[in-house]
């Protein structure tokens, strides 16, 4: 199985390969569409949510040390 890129786009919208949608609608096109298993698509999703949260707290802990 091929990689596939995910990020959280916010606003409760994701980009996967290019392609916006809603947690629902990228979940369905990761399981469907590119075979991969249901843990690992959810998994995928929640990675990416939690690296831009990490990201902004990055940002407000240097804003905070200025």
């Amino acid at each position: 199985m091929s990689r596939r890129a995910v990020a959280y786009a916010g606003r409760s919208r994701w980009l996967v390969d290019g392609r916006e949608g809603s947690w629902d609608e990228c979940y369905r096109y990761l399981t469907r569409v590119c075979g991969m298993r249901h843990s690992a698509a959810n998994e995928a999703l929640a990675n990416a949510l939690r690296m831009d949260r990490a990201r902004w707290a990055d940002v407000a802990d240097e804003h905070e040390h200025r």
